[in-house]
Parts: C-alpha cells; sequence; structure tokens
C-alpha cells in the first residue's frame, strides 16, 4: 500500500462510511418502506420544486404547483422578494427563481409577481436577463 493509498489514523474507509449511512437511512423508513417527511421552508427549494412540476406536465402536477405557488405566495418578504429559507433576507437569485416558477406555471399576471418585479428592478436595475446576471 502506497503513502497516498493509506488512510489516516482514525479514519473511517470510505465503503464502512457508506454501509454505516445506507443502514441509517434504511432504518428512517415508515412500515411501508417510505420516508415521511416535509418540504423545508425555503423559497428556493419550492420554486424549483414548481418549476420542474410545470415542466414535466402542469396539467398532471397541478395540485402539486398550486400549493407549491400558495406557500410562496404567503412567504414573500416585506421588500417583494425571497430568500433561501423564511428566515432569509431576499436576494436576487431565489426571487429570480420564483419569478420564474410563476411564470413556468401560467401565473405572470400575479401580485406577488409584481411585487417580485419591483424588487428586481431595484435590486438588479432592470428585469433583462444581462442586468439581473450582471447584479
Amino acid at each position: 500500500m502506497t503513502e497516498r493509498e493509506r488512510p489516516e489514523p482514525g479514519a473511517v474507509p470510505i465503503r464502512e462510511s457508506f454501509r454505516v449511512l445506507r443502514t441509517r437511512l434504511l432504518e428512517e423508513r415508515n412500515a411501508q418502506g417510505r420516508w415521511e417527511g416535509e418540504l423545508s421552508g425555503s423559497a428556493l427549494s419550492t420554486a424549483t420544486a414548481v418549476c420542474a412540476l410545470s415542466a414535466a406536465s402542469r396539467g398532471r402536477f397541478d395540485r402539486l404547483i398550486g400549493k407549491g405557488l400558495e406557500w410562496l405566495r404567503g412567504s414573500v418578504n416585506p421588500d417583494g422578494g425571497w430568500g433561501d429559507t423564511v428566515k432569509s433576507l431576499s436576494n436576487i437569485s431565489t426571487t429570480t427563481l420564483v419569478w420564474a416558477a410563476f411564470a413556468a406555471a401560467g401565473r405572470e399576471k400575479e401580485p406577488v409577481v409584481g411585487r417580485a418585479e419591483s424588487y428586481l428592478r431595484k435590486e438588479a436595475g432592470g428585469l433583462s436577463r444581462n442586468e439581473i446576471s450582471s447584479a
């Protein structure tokens, strides 16, 4: 075994770490063999999910898309933007993703979208691709 292949003293080999983590993960399943949980309180993850569901099949996932948009409407910050989590300050990246989620779902005329556009104009200087990416 070369010096490079030798694990550091006290280090757990990767295969053992994988085995332990896999076991722990499988133990978290419920009686039906599934994991239960909730989406995080995150505009970033919720907007990403809405975009993905809209791209996959808007008609098939309308209920889930609607629930995601409802959560986003209720979690907008006072300045009209969104942060990565419900405790985060608004930022351009997450606000742009939420803005895109409403558009992907065909809801670009909602008042909350207008507030997001106002936030983006103020923080990014406008709504163009160049203005947003430069910001």
